[in-house]
């Protein structure tokens, strides 16, 4: 009914007041933006997939509205066919908006920022912050995932040939530990913020 220009002028002073509040459901948001409600997320993930933590981190922070379906990575569900087809990368976490599908965890997060104008976690309007969310999350991309190889290569009963490699691999994973510590963590102008960032939720 707030389609009709009448109806929305004369609740203009109820618009503003939401506008202020820090995050909206869906059907407060197509409200305020004159458009149809969007089709509830699903979301595909495994409890133990840090990235999967991430995506679902954000929904429940942006009290966004979503269906979440776990894939048991430990059974291999996530290389089963059905789940190929929403991710042929058979990767966690992916998610699904009517007959759009997405996977990768840094592209699910800006998606969902910008889709639902999440602009504190993923500031639009402050470019150098922004970039520098961008530099930790291309960081975690390609840095990061020797940290989880070497703490899962630890947990695990290891040949001979295995403690070599993981002997050799030590200098270059305590150096990523030194760098991450250095220029993220102790960074302030990510992460002395008084709003979580992108960037924290992958940490």
């Amino acid at each position: 009914m707030f389609k009709i220009p009448e109806l929305y002028l004369s609740h203009q002073d109820y618009f503003y007041f939401i506008k202020q509040q820090k995050y909206k459901n869906q059907f407060i948001q197509s409200i305020l933006n004159k458009s149809p409600k969007l089709e509830q997320i699903t979301l595909y993930f495994h409890p133990l997939s840090s990235p999967s933590r991430a995506v679902r981190s954000l929904l429940l922070l942006a009290k966004i509205e979503f269906n979440e379906k776990i894939i048991d990575i430990l059974k291999s569900e996530n290389k089963s066919d059905q789940y190929s087809l929403i991710n042929p990368n058979q990767t966690v976490p992916s998610i699904k908006q009517g007959s759009f599908t997405l996977f990768e965890s840094h592209a699910i997060l800006k998606y969902i920022c910008e889709q639902y104008r999440l602009s504190d976690f993923y500031p639009q309007d402050n470019l150098k912050l922004k970039a520098q969310i961008d530099s930790y999350l291309d960081f975690h991309l390609n840095e990061m995932k020797q940290i989880t190889e070497y703490v899962m290569i630890s947990q695990n009963n290891q040949n001979q040939q295995e403690l070599k490699e993981k002997q050799k691999n030590k200098k270059i994973q305590i150096n990523c530990y030194y760098f991450l510590l250095k220029f993220f963590l102790m960074k302030e102008n990510i992460n002395t913020s008084t709003t979580i960032k992108l960037s924290q939720l992958q940490i």
